[in-house]
């Protein structure tokens, strides 16, 4: 009785087949490693850029609403103003997606509530 591997069985198409699959199962999870290693980075370059944003409508808010005697929560204001500027981009960037318009409008209510709070 000969015993042969299952892979001699394997018509030669079938074996070009699987050779195509096992390099585009290799490329997939080269780029998804890849991917997972700049993770950090991105997110690293997102929270920098809404540092910035934050500290750009900190001072905004400052310069226009700051009467010096400490009624108006600046603080409240900017964050409430980023919020917003950040839902308004990502629905210009997403405008066909009702997952993401549903949370931007609990973040746009989050903002109102805040812009609310720092008024009252």
């Amino acid at each position: 009785m000969n015993k042969s591997p299952a892979i001699a069985r394997l018509r030669p198409h079938q074996i070009e087949m699987i050779g195509a699959l096992h390099g585009a199962a290799r490329k997939a999870f080269l780029l998804a490693a890849a991917g997972l290693a700049a993770l950090p980075l991105i997110l690293l370059v997102l929270a920098a850029a809404l540092a910035v944003e934050f500290q750009l409508m900190l001072h905004t808010m400052v310069t226009l609403l700051d009467d010096g005697t400490g009624n108006q929560p600046i603080t409240l204001l900017a964050l409430s103003s980023l919020i917003a500027i950040v839902a308004l981009h990502v629905l210009t960037r997403q405008p066909e997606s009702e997952a993401i318009h549903r949370w931007m409008m609990r973040l746009g209510l989050l903002a109102l509530v805040l812009f609310l709070l720092a008024l009252a």
